[in-house]
């Protein structure tokens, strides 16, 4: 990555890490994940401005950062709330947080579920209905999967 790329990332980097809100509900090991997967987009989100100004960088960097953040927010939300949600509730809230995780960079290298917009429903629903069975870790890495295809899907 060259100086000014790794500049962009760095910044992008750390408007994830000025805000703990975005994880303060989450138990340590589930936050330092949630966190992870925030600071890996960002990266990307900055890798994938190398070849623009400048002002174009910034510009791509803002939009996608504020994607990553408006996705850890609701990831947050729903984690902390998912014993209080009946299963249609819970698939509601990960149907609407799957739309604005759509907007998050993607990670070009991950290996990606490819599952369908059709199959993606079936596979909320599916998650929905086990959700209060699974272990908070197990869990978010199921919504962050969900959230990563969604991303891919959109950037195909």
């Amino acid at each position: 990555m060259s100086d000014r790329v790794e500049l962009r990332a760095l910044r992008a980097c750390e408007a994830i890490l000025q805000s703990e809100s975005l994880m303060a509900d989450l138990a340590d090991a589930e936050a330092a994940t949630l966190l992870e997967w925030g600071l890996a987009r960002a990266e990307a989100c900055a890798r994938a401005t190398a070849q623009l100004t400048d002002a174009r960088a910034k510009i791509k960097i803002d939009r996608g950062v504020s994607s990553i953040r408006k996705s850890m927010r609701r990831i947050n939300a729903l984690m902390s709330e998912r014993i209080h949600l009946k299963d249609d509730q819970f698939c509601k809230r990960l149907q609407d947080l799957i739309v604005v995780a759509a907007g998050v960079p993607v990670l070009r290298h991950r290996k990606t579920r490819k599952a369908g917009a059709a199959k993606a429903v079936h596979q909320i629903q599916r998650l929905a209905n086990k959700s209060a069975s699974l272990s908070e870790s197990k869990l978010l890495a199921e919504v962050l999967a969900l959230a990563d295809d969604a991303a891919e899907r959109r950037a195909k």
